[in-house]
């Protein structure tokens, strides 16, 4: 702006765009609306991701204090049926971990 005000102080008419000129701007700026879009889009999605990990989380930690307890309840003290259970809880918290790694990379995310 400051250039077309020297312009007409100097005598000379400000250089009006052309019709070309005028449209990249507006495309330009388009073009950046969009990466604004793009980046405000990328941020809700890895908000989303986060909320969800940590939703899944709280579910897991919850659940598997329950399986634990259910798993010593159900031994009452025998240690051979104890030991026996403590197998099929390794394997169920293995699937969970695997689960929750995965979560994701199911949906393509």
């Amino acid at each position: 702006m400051s250039y077309d005000l020297d312009r007409r102080r100097n005598g000379r008419r400000p250089v009006k765009k052309t019709r070309q000129e005028r449209e990249a701007d507006r495309l330009r700026e388009l073009q950046r609306q969009g990466d604004r879009e793009d980046i405000i889009d990328e941020v809700h999605l890895t908000a989303f991701k986060i909320d969800g990990s940590l939703a899944l989380g709280r579910h897991a930690m919850a659940e598997v204090a329950l399986f634990d307890r259910d798993r010593r309840d159900l031994a009452d003290g025998d240690e051979l049926i104890d030991g026996l259970l403590v197998r099929i809880e390794k394997t169920t918290l293995s699937q969970v971990e695997r689960h929750q790694r995965n979560l994701f990379n199911e949906f393509g995310l």
